[in-house]
């Protein structure tokens, strides 16, 4: 009765732990996520900034014309 109770005792530990693993992983892999999602937002609106500078119109001092 003592050993199945001891062995009892030993798989729900495990069963815990393993849990708690999982919990921690889940957690990161959030975290990482929310950063790769943040990361490619931030870099289309640098391609969009990136874009709308090169779109500008330059203007030429002394003359009147425009350049793309």
């Amino acid at each position: 009765m003592v050993v199945l109770g001891i062995l009892a005792l030993l798989v729900s530990t495990l069963g815990v732990r393993k849990t708690l693993i999982v919990k921690r992983v889940n957690v990161e892999n959030r975290f990482y996520d929310k950063l790769e999602a943040d990361s490619v937002y931030q870099l289309s609106q640098n391609v969009k900034d990136i874009e709308r500078i090169l779109n500008m119109p330059l203007e030429l001092e002394g003359s009147s014309k425009k350049i793309t």
